[in-house]
Protein backbone atom coordinates (compact mmCIF):
# COMPACT_ATOMS: atom_id res chain seq x y z
CA UNK A 1 0.00 0.00 0.00
CA UNK A 2 1.07 3.38 -0.52
CA UNK A 3 2.13 5.95 2.11
CA UNK A 4 -0.61 8.69 1.53
CA UNK A 5 -3.02 7.11 3.86
CA UNK A 6 -1.05 8.06 6.39
CA UNK A 7 -0.23 11.60 5.30
CA UNK A 8 -0.24 14.67 7.80
CA UNK A 9 -1.71 12.10 10.74
CA UNK A 10 -0.10 12.16 14.30
CA UNK A 11 -1.00 8.26 15.00
CA UNK A 12 1.66 6.16 15.39
CA UNK A 13 1.50 2.06 15.38
CA UNK A 14 2.15 1.32 18.82
CA UNK A 15 1.64 -1.77 21.00
CA UNK A 16 -0.97 -0.43 23.97
CA UNK A 17 -1.10 -3.06 26.88
CA UNK A 18 -4.05 -3.60 28.06
CA UNK A 19 -4.59 -1.69 31.81
CA UNK A 20 -3.90 -4.18 34.71
CA UNK A 21 -6.93 -5.60 36.03
CA UNK A 22 -8.59 -4.51 32.84
CA UNK A 23 -9.59 -7.95 31.65
CA UNK A 24 -10.23 -9.72 35.13
CA UNK A 25 -13.10 -7.37 35.77
CA UNK A 26 -15.13 -8.96 32.97
CA UNK A 27 -17.19 -12.19 33.05
CA UNK A 28 -15.17 -15.06 31.43
CA UNK A 29 -16.97 -15.53 28.68
CA UNK A 30 -16.79 -11.15 27.43
CA UNK A 31 -12.59 -11.69 28.28
CA UNK A 32 -12.67 -14.41 25.16
CA UNK A 33 -14.74 -12.20 23.36
CA UNK A 34 -12.81 -9.32 23.74
CA UNK A 35 -9.24 -11.21 23.86
CA UNK A 36 -10.31 -12.73 20.27
CA UNK A 37 -10.88 -9.27 18.71
CA UNK A 38 -7.76 -7.80 20.08
CA UNK A 39 -5.24 -7.31 16.80
CA UNK A 40 -2.62 -8.58 18.95
CA UNK A 41 -4.50 -11.95 19.71
CA UNK A 42 -5.24 -11.72 15.75
CA UNK A 43 -1.35 -11.29 15.08
CA UNK A 44 0.06 -13.51 17.42
CA UNK A 45 -2.17 -16.22 18.83
CA UNK A 46 -0.64 -18.61 15.95
CA UNK A 47 2.04 -20.48 17.54
CA UNK A 48 5.42 -21.10 15.05
CA UNK A 49 5.76 -24.96 15.36
CA UNK A 50 9.48 -25.98 16.29
CA UNK A 51 8.53 -29.73 15.72
CA UNK A 52 10.21 -29.87 12.19
CA UNK A 53 12.86 -27.71 12.34
CA UNK A 54 16.06 -29.54 12.14
CA UNK A 55 18.80 -26.16 11.19
CA UNK A 56 20.14 -25.06 14.26
CA UNK A 57 20.13 -21.65 12.82
CA UNK A 58 16.62 -21.55 11.85
CA UNK A 59 15.66 -23.06 15.15
CA UNK A 60 17.32 -20.58 17.22
CA UNK A 61 15.42 -17.89 15.26
CA UNK A 62 12.08 -19.54 15.57
CA UNK A 63 12.61 -19.62 19.43
CA UNK A 64 13.03 -15.67 19.40
CA UNK A 65 10.10 -15.70 17.02
CA UNK A 66 8.19 -17.45 19.83
CA UNK A 67 9.25 -15.66 23.28
CA UNK A 68 8.17 -12.56 21.27
CA UNK A 69 4.98 -13.43 20.51
CA UNK A 70 4.50 -14.56 23.72
CA UNK A 71 5.46 -11.36 25.22
CA UNK A 72 3.24 -9.47 23.06
CA UNK A 73 0.22 -11.96 24.06
CA UNK A 74 1.13 -10.79 27.71
CA UNK A 75 0.36 -7.37 27.05
CA UNK A 76 -3.29 -8.08 26.74
CA UNK A 77 -3.68 -10.75 29.61
CA UNK A 78 -3.12 -14.01 27.52
CA UNK A 79 -1.54 -17.20 28.83
CA UNK A 80 -1.39 -20.62 28.30
CA UNK A 81 -2.03 -22.95 24.98
CA UNK A 82 -3.15 -20.76 21.97
CA UNK A 83 -6.94 -20.81 20.94
CA UNK A 84 -8.34 -19.82 17.44
CA UNK A 85 -10.01 -16.65 17.27
CA UNK A 86 -12.40 -18.77 15.32
CA UNK A 87 -13.48 -20.89 18.59
CA UNK A 88 -16.88 -19.69 20.31
CA UNK A 89 -16.85 -19.65 23.75
CA UNK A 90 -19.42 -21.99 24.40
CA UNK A 91 -17.62 -24.57 22.47
CA UNK A 92 -14.51 -24.22 24.79
CA UNK A 93 -14.47 -26.88 27.68
CA UNK A 94 -15.87 -25.10 31.06
CA UNK A 95 -13.87 -27.50 33.49
CA UNK A 96 -10.22 -26.64 31.67
CA UNK A 97 -10.96 -22.59 31.17
CA UNK A 98 -7.25 -20.98 30.87
CA UNK A 99 -6.74 -18.82 34.73
CA UNK A 100 -6.99 -15.75 32.49
CA UNK A 101 -10.69 -16.74 31.83
CA UNK A 102 -11.75 -18.21 35.58
CA UNK A 103 -13.84 -15.61 37.61
CA UNK A 104 -12.76 -12.68 39.72
CA UNK A 105 -11.59 -14.39 42.76
CA UNK A 106 -8.94 -17.48 40.99
CA UNK A 107 -6.40 -19.97 42.70
CA UNK A 108 -2.50 -19.07 41.80
CA UNK A 109 -0.42 -21.65 41.28
CA UNK A 110 3.47 -22.47 41.66
CA UNK A 111 4.14 -21.74 38.15
CA UNK A 112 2.16 -18.39 38.92
CA UNK A 113 3.77 -17.70 41.78
CA UNK A 114 7.17 -18.16 40.32
CA UNK A 115 6.25 -15.47 37.56
CA UNK A 116 5.48 -13.43 40.17
CA UNK A 117 8.75 -13.65 41.85
CA UNK A 118 10.39 -12.76 38.47
CA UNK A 119 8.27 -10.37 37.30
CA UNK A 120 8.64 -8.31 40.75
CA UNK A 121 12.33 -9.30 42.34
CA UNK A 122 14.68 -6.84 42.16
CA UNK A 123 18.08 -8.78 40.08
CA UNK A 124 19.98 -9.17 42.87
CA UNK A 125 17.12 -10.69 44.98
CA UNK A 126 16.46 -13.31 42.35
CA UNK A 127 20.20 -14.06 42.65
CA UNK A 128 19.86 -15.04 46.22
CA UNK A 129 16.63 -16.94 46.08
CA UNK A 130 18.19 -18.37 43.08
CA UNK A 131 21.30 -19.52 45.47
CA UNK A 132 18.90 -21.02 47.51
CA UNK A 133 16.57 -23.14 45.71
CA UNK A 134 20.05 -24.13 44.28
CA UNK A 135 21.66 -25.13 47.66
CA UNK A 136 18.30 -27.37 48.59
CA UNK A 137 18.32 -29.01 45.71
CA UNK A 138 17.96 -32.94 46.56
CA UNK A 139 18.30 -32.06 49.85
CA UNK A 140 17.07 -33.64 52.87
CA UNK A 141 13.80 -32.60 54.83
CA UNK A 142 15.71 -31.27 57.45
CA UNK A 143 18.50 -29.20 54.99
CA UNK A 144 14.73 -27.60 54.06
CA UNK A 145 14.19 -25.98 57.16
CA UNK A 146 17.34 -24.94 57.35
CA UNK A 147 16.70 -22.83 53.86
CA UNK A 148 13.77 -21.59 54.91
CA UNK A 149 15.33 -20.07 58.16
CA UNK A 150 17.88 -18.84 55.63
CA UNK A 151 14.97 -16.90 53.46
CA UNK A 152 14.08 -14.85 56.22
CA UNK A 153 17.93 -13.69 57.03
CA UNK A 154 18.29 -12.18 53.39
CA UNK A 155 18.83 -8.49 53.82
CA UNK A 156 16.50 -7.92 50.95
CA UNK A 157 13.62 -5.48 52.45
CA UNK A 158 12.23 -5.77 49.40
CA UNK A 159 11.06 -9.26 50.22
CA UNK A 160 8.94 -7.87 52.96
CA UNK A 161 6.76 -5.58 50.37
CA UNK A 162 3.45 -6.55 48.90
CA UNK A 163 3.01 -6.99 45.10
CA UNK A 164 0.71 -5.16 43.21
CA UNK A 165 -0.92 -8.31 42.41
CA UNK A 166 -3.65 -8.77 45.26
CA UNK A 167 -2.28 -12.15 46.49
CA UNK A 168 -4.25 -13.56 50.21
CA UNK A 169 -3.93 -16.21 52.02
CA UNK A 170 -7.51 -17.27 53.09
CA UNK A 171 -9.01 -19.81 55.75
CA UNK A 172 -11.05 -22.65 54.44
CA UNK A 173 -12.97 -22.85 57.88
CA UNK A 174 -13.84 -19.13 57.87
CA UNK A 175 -17.50 -18.18 57.30
CA UNK A 176 -18.71 -16.78 53.84
CA UNK A 177 -19.76 -13.82 56.24
CA UNK A 178 -16.42 -13.47 57.72
CA UNK A 179 -14.24 -13.69 54.21
CA UNK A 180 -16.52 -10.77 52.34
CA UNK A 181 -15.96 -8.84 55.19
CA UNK A 182 -12.42 -8.80 55.82
CA UNK A 183 -12.05 -9.39 51.86
CA UNK A 184 -13.90 -6.12 50.98
CA UNK A 185 -11.55 -3.87 54.32
CA UNK A 186 -8.29 -5.27 52.32
CA UNK A 187 -9.50 -4.42 48.75
CA UNK A 188 -10.65 -1.09 49.41
CA UNK A 189 -7.14 -0.24 50.98
CA UNK A 190 -5.49 -2.15 48.38
CA UNK A 191 -7.51 -0.09 46.10
CA UNK A 192 -6.94 3.15 47.77
CA UNK A 193 -2.96 2.87 48.18
CA UNK A 194 -2.85 1.76 43.94
CA UNK A 195 -5.55 5.19 42.89
CA UNK A 196 -7.57 1.91 41.06
CA UNK A 197 -11.27 2.39 40.95
CA UNK A 198 -13.74 0.20 40.97
CA UNK A 199 -14.83 -1.18 37.19
CA UNK A 200 -18.50 -1.26 36.51
CA UNK A 201 -20.30 -3.76 35.07
CA UNK A 202 -22.72 -3.54 32.00
CA UNK A 203 -22.77 -7.02 31.41
CA UNK A 204 -26.22 -6.52 30.11
CA UNK A 205 -25.41 -4.53 27.27
CA UNK A 206 -21.90 -5.65 26.56
CA UNK A 207 -23.17 -8.06 23.72
CA UNK A 208 -24.76 -4.90 22.30
CA UNK A 209 -21.63 -2.89 22.34
CA UNK A 210 -19.86 -6.36 20.33
CA UNK A 211 -22.85 -6.33 18.03
CA UNK A 212 -22.05 -2.72 17.12
CA UNK A 213 -18.41 -3.30 17.09
CA UNK A 214 -18.70 -6.44 15.19
CA UNK A 215 -20.69 -4.73 12.15
CA UNK A 216 -18.85 -1.72 12.19
CA UNK A 217 -15.46 -3.44 11.33
CA UNK A 218 -16.31 -5.82 9.69
CA UNK A 219 -15.87 -8.90 12.33
CA UNK A 220 -16.90 -12.23 10.91
CA UNK A 221 -16.13 -15.77 11.76
CA UNK A 222 -13.03 -14.58 13.76
CA UNK A 223 -11.40 -12.76 11.85
CA UNK A 224 -11.88 -8.94 10.71
CA UNK A 225 -12.85 -8.74 7.10
CA UNK A 226 -11.38 -6.21 4.65
CA UNK A 227 -13.64 -4.09 2.86
CA UNK A 228 -16.52 -4.94 5.03
CA UNK A 229 -16.52 -2.33 7.73
CA UNK A 230 -19.87 -0.12 7.36
CA UNK A 231 -21.06 3.40 8.57
CA UNK A 232 -22.34 3.84 12.25
CA UNK A 233 -25.64 5.55 10.04
CA UNK A 234 -26.55 2.43 8.04
CA UNK A 235 -25.93 0.28 11.32
CA UNK A 236 -28.10 2.49 13.17
CA UNK A 237 -30.58 2.39 11.50
CA UNK A 238 -30.50 -1.83 10.87
CA UNK A 239 -30.62 -1.97 14.33
CA UNK A 240 -33.47 1.16 15.32
CA UNK A 241 -31.15 3.01 17.16
CA UNK A 242 -30.51 6.44 17.58
CA UNK A 243 -26.73 7.55 16.21
CA UNK A 244 -25.59 8.73 19.15
CA UNK A 245 -26.36 5.70 21.01
CA UNK A 246 -24.90 3.72 18.05
CA UNK A 247 -21.54 5.76 18.51
CA UNK A 248 -21.91 5.07 22.07
CA UNK A 249 -21.80 1.51 22.41
CA UNK A 250 -19.08 1.54 19.50
CA UNK A 251 -16.65 3.40 21.94
CA UNK A 252 -17.83 1.55 24.77
CA UNK A 253 -16.62 -1.86 22.94
CA UNK A 254 -13.65 -0.33 21.89
CA UNK A 255 -12.57 0.61 25.59
CA UNK A 256 -13.88 -3.08 26.14
CA UNK A 257 -11.34 -4.62 23.65
CA UNK A 258 -8.52 -2.76 24.66
CA UNK A 259 -8.72 -1.28 28.20
CA UNK A 260 -8.66 2.20 26.59
CA UNK A 261 -11.19 5.19 25.91
CA UNK A 262 -11.24 5.77 22.52
CA UNK A 263 -10.49 8.46 20.32
CA UNK A 264 -8.64 8.28 16.88
CA UNK A 265 -5.44 8.54 17.54
CA UNK A 266 -6.01 4.99 19.81
CA UNK A 267 -7.95 3.49 17.05
CA UNK A 268 -4.91 3.94 14.90
CA UNK A 269 -2.21 3.04 17.04
CA UNK A 270 -3.63 -0.08 17.71
CA UNK A 271 -5.69 -1.77 15.06
CA UNK A 272 -3.98 0.31 12.35
CA UNK A 273 -1.74 -2.95 11.52
CA UNK A 274 -4.26 -4.91 11.14
CA UNK A 275 -6.14 -3.03 9.18
CA UNK A 276 -3.60 -0.61 6.52
CA UNK A 277 -0.42 -3.20 6.34
CA UNK A 278 -0.85 -5.79 3.47
CA UNK A 279 1.47 -8.38 4.19
CA UNK A 280 0.11 -10.98 2.11
CA UNK A 281 -1.14 -8.80 -0.68
CA UNK A 282 -5.17 -9.57 -0.44
CA UNK A 283 -6.41 -6.01 1.91
CA UNK A 284 -9.30 -4.27 0.56
CA UNK A 285 -8.91 -0.85 1.83
CA UNK A 286 -12.63 0.25 1.40
CA UNK A 287 -13.88 3.71 1.42
CA UNK A 288 -15.33 3.99 4.85
CA UNK A 289 -12.13 2.63 6.42
CA UNK A 290 -9.90 5.03 4.53
CA UNK A 291 -12.07 8.21 5.38
CA UNK A 292 -11.69 6.97 9.28
CA UNK A 293 -10.63 10.41 11.23
CA UNK A 294 -7.17 10.30 12.22
CA UNK A 295 -7.04 12.77 15.03
CA UNK A 296 -9.66 14.01 17.77
CA UNK A 297 -11.62 17.06 16.36
CA UNK A 298 -10.03 20.11 17.59
CA UNK A 299 -13.32 23.02 18.39
CA UNK A 300 -12.55 26.28 16.57
CA UNK A 301 -12.25 29.30 19.21
CA UNK A 302 -15.51 30.83 20.66
CA UNK A 303 -15.57 33.94 19.31
CA UNK A 304 -17.28 37.39 21.80
CA UNK A 305 -20.64 36.91 19.34
CA UNK A 306 -20.46 33.18 20.43
CA UNK A 307 -19.97 33.30 23.88
CA UNK A 308 -22.36 36.39 24.80
CA UNK A 309 -25.08 34.21 23.77
CA UNK A 310 -26.60 32.85 27.09
CA UNK A 311 -28.11 29.73 24.85
CA UNK A 312 -24.79 28.64 23.52
CA UNK A 313 -22.81 29.44 27.16
CA UNK A 314 -25.48 26.58 28.31
CA UNK A 315 -24.37 24.59 25.63
CA UNK A 316 -20.88 24.84 25.98
CA UNK A 317 -20.25 24.19 29.76
CA UNK A 318 -22.59 21.14 29.14
CA UNK A 319 -21.52 19.62 26.13
CA UNK A 320 -17.82 20.64 25.64
CA UNK A 321 -15.99 17.81 26.76
CA UNK A 322 -14.70 14.42 24.68
CA UNK A 323 -17.60 12.73 26.74
CA UNK A 324 -20.48 14.85 26.12
CA UNK A 325 -18.98 16.64 22.92
CA UNK A 326 -19.50 13.00 21.30
CA UNK A 327 -21.01 14.13 17.57
CA UNK A 328 -17.66 15.33 17.41
CA UNK A 329 -15.96 12.13 16.78
CA UNK A 330 -18.78 11.16 14.64
CA UNK A 331 -17.91 13.48 11.18
CA UNK A 332 -17.70 11.30 9.04
CA UNK A 333 -21.56 10.40 9.11
CA UNK A 334 -22.84 13.50 10.17
CA UNK A 335 -20.81 15.02 7.07
CA UNK A 336 -22.71 13.02 4.86
CA UNK A 337 -26.06 13.52 6.54
CA UNK A 338 -25.46 17.03 6.47
CA UNK A 339 -24.84 17.04 2.55
CA UNK A 340 -28.18 15.52 2.00
CA UNK A 341 -29.90 19.02 2.92
CA UNK A 342 -31.19 17.75 6.38
CA UNK A 343 -32.33 20.58 8.53
CA UNK A 344 -31.37 20.26 12.16
CA UNK A 345 -34.72 18.82 13.01
CA UNK A 346 -34.35 15.99 10.90
CA UNK A 347 -30.73 15.15 11.93
CA UNK A 348 -31.97 15.45 15.57
CA UNK A 349 -34.59 12.46 14.37
CA UNK A 350 -31.39 10.14 13.42
CA UNK A 351 -29.37 11.61 16.28
CA UNK A 352 -31.83 11.91 18.78
CA UNK A 353 -34.20 14.60 19.92
CA UNK A 354 -32.41 15.68 23.07
CA UNK A 355 -29.36 16.43 20.67
CA UNK A 356 -30.70 19.13 18.52
CA UNK A 357 -28.58 22.15 20.27
CA UNK A 358 -25.47 19.94 19.96
CA UNK A 359 -26.31 19.66 16.14
CA UNK A 360 -26.50 23.24 15.79
CA UNK A 361 -23.30 23.87 17.66
CA UNK A 362 -21.54 21.08 15.30
CA UNK A 363 -22.44 23.13 12.80
CA UNK A 364 -21.36 26.80 14.12
CA UNK A 365 -17.64 25.38 15.33
CA UNK A 366 -17.09 23.26 12.07
CA UNK A 367 -18.96 25.97 8.90
CA UNK A 368 -21.30 23.36 7.65
CA UNK A 369 -24.48 25.58 6.43
CA UNK A 370 -28.13 24.39 7.49
CA UNK A 371 -30.18 22.56 5.56
CA UNK A 372 -33.15 24.57 4.09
Amino acid sequence: MSGNHFENSDSAFAPLPRPQFQLRSLPPGMRWEVTRRHPIYQNFWNDASLTQITDPQELSLRQLVNEGRLAMLAMIGFSGDPISPETEFTELDSETLPSWMSGAIQPISFRGLTGLLLAYLPEDVIQQIAELFQSDSGAEEDHRIESLLRLHEIPAPFLDQYPDELILSVSPTASVRNLTDDMSAVLESFRRERNISARRNREDLYSSYLQVWDLREGWESGTYVSGRERRLTDIAAELQESLTTIHNWYKRAFELITGHRYSPEHWFRVFGPLKFIDFEGVLELGEILLRRPRRSPTPRAITDTASSSEERDGILSQQSTEDDFEVLDMRMDLRELLAMDLTDEELAERFGADKINLIREYRRRFGDRPGS
